[in-house]
Parts: C-alpha cells; structure tokens; sequence
C-alpha cells in the first residue's frame, strides 16, 4: 500500500514539472503579444543577431550562454518571447525562465528560419567580403586582418613601397603577382 502511494505521488508531482513547460507561438502571435507589450528576446549569438535581426522595434539579444547570468535583464512579470534560428535555443532559453519563476514565457516556433518563411520583417545586415586577387589588378583591395586595404597585386592601398609587402585576403590562392610566397 505504501509503495502504491509513493508511486502515485510521484506521478503526481512529475506531471505537475511538466505542466509548467514553456508555450510555444508563431510568428503572426508573437507579433501581436508584442504589441500588447510583450518583449522579444533574441538568444542567438550577437554576430547572429547582428547578420539577420527580426525586423521589429525593440528586440533585446542576450545570447542563450549569457542567459542566466543576465536575468535581471528579463522582466520578472509580464510576458517574454524567446527567439533563436529554429527554436531549439529559444525552447532551452524557456526552460530556464520557467525553472527561475518566469510565468509568461513563449518560444517562437522555428525561430528566425521560420519567421522569414512566413514573410515576417528581418533586417539584414551585408557582410564585407574579400574580393578574390586578380593577378595584376590595382582596384580589386581586400581588408587585411588589421582593417588596412590591401590590393590584389600584394601592396597596401594608397601607400607606395620599394618592396610591396605580401597581404592578400586569407585563404586566396598563391598566383605570381598575388599572394606570392617569396
């Protein structure tokens, strides 16, 4: 009898963890919970959000490693949409708030991925590409590690040199003109 009621007592108490599980949301909710005054986490890292960032006012990026240490940047009440990529990292991010007292919590299902699929705003920020060396050419310059512009045919921009020192974009191949090992 003793072993029927602990037995039931844990099934109790396991259903009632599990009950308090995050929410998930779409896109279309998420945009409205927002605008009743929800905020919008972005756990993703910051050169994430810094490339592709959901396209609406006031989205805070507290990367999902971060999360618990920044806490006190998550309101204690009212509601919380956690958004990542595809909505694994938003879900771990919901568990957190949840196991800290968070009620309203919400993760955007599929994350960025899907809230473009479903024509969501994003913002998009280009990233700089080195241009491929052209053995010869002077105008196709590429940004050395320390910022300077350096041109295809191995001198640095704007700077006239004896020995033109060697400073092509990494991994571009070794051609004579171009990133030649000397």
């Amino acid at each position: 009898m003793k072993t029927t009621v602990l037995i039931v007592t844990l099934l109790v108490s396991t259903t009632a963890i599990f009950a308090q599980q995050f929410k998930e949301t779409d896109a279309v909710t998420a945009l409205k919970l927002v605008k009743e005054g929800a905020v919008f986490i972005d756990v993703r890292e910051k050169d994430e959000a810094a490339t592709t960032a959901y396209g609406i006012d006031g989205v805070r990026n507290i990367p999902l490693n971060e999360l618990e240490t920044r806490m006190n940047e998550v309101p204690a009440t009212g509601t919380v949409i956690l958004a990542c990529n595809s909505g694994y990292r938003s879900g771990e991010a919901a568990k957190l708030l949840i196991a800290n007292g968070r009620k309203d919590v919400y993760s955007l299902k599929g994350g960025i991925l899907q809230w473009q699929r479903d024509g969501q705003p994003v913002v998009r920020k280009e990233q700089k590409t080195a241009k491929a060396c052209v053995p010869g050419s002077k105008t196709a310059c590429v940004p050395n590690a320390d910022g300077t512009p350096c041109c295809a045919d191995g001198s640095k921009k704007g700077k006239k040199q004896k020995n033109k020192q060697q400073c092509c974009a990494e991994g571009a191949a070794a051609t004579p003109g171009c990133c030649e090992k000397k």
